[in-house]
């Protein structure tokens, strides 16, 4: 870990080590655009510590919305056509 203007930083590696993924996978979500902002210092992509936490908190609070609306139950069960989004068929006109 290294610190740039008093806040710590992490490499790639270390931060993937930290969220025991592999470094590919950070990697992979940094070109994709997915998680904390990386930055670059002298060619090595850093994470700031805070972002980092952040991240890790914004996926938290997202796994504990997503275990609620499960556990809530399903809802009201949905017609075939709700299901498939389809509306009413269109009417043929008489001419």
């Amino acid at each position: 870990m290294s610190e740039t203007g008093g806040e710590e930083w992490l490499t790639t590696e270390e931060f993937a080590k930290r969220l025991r993924i592999d470094p590919a996978t950070a990697r992979n979500w940094r070109r994709s655009g997915y998680g904390p902002l990386a930055v670059p210092f002298g060619g090595i992509q850093r994470y700031r510590v805070s972002a980092v936490i952040a991240f890790e908190q914004e996926q938290e609070t997202a796994a504990a919305a997503e275990h609620a609306r499960r556990a809530s139950g399903p809802g009201p069960a949905k017609t075939f056509k709700q299901r498939i989004g389809a509306g009413d068929p269109p009417v043929a006109k008489a001419s």
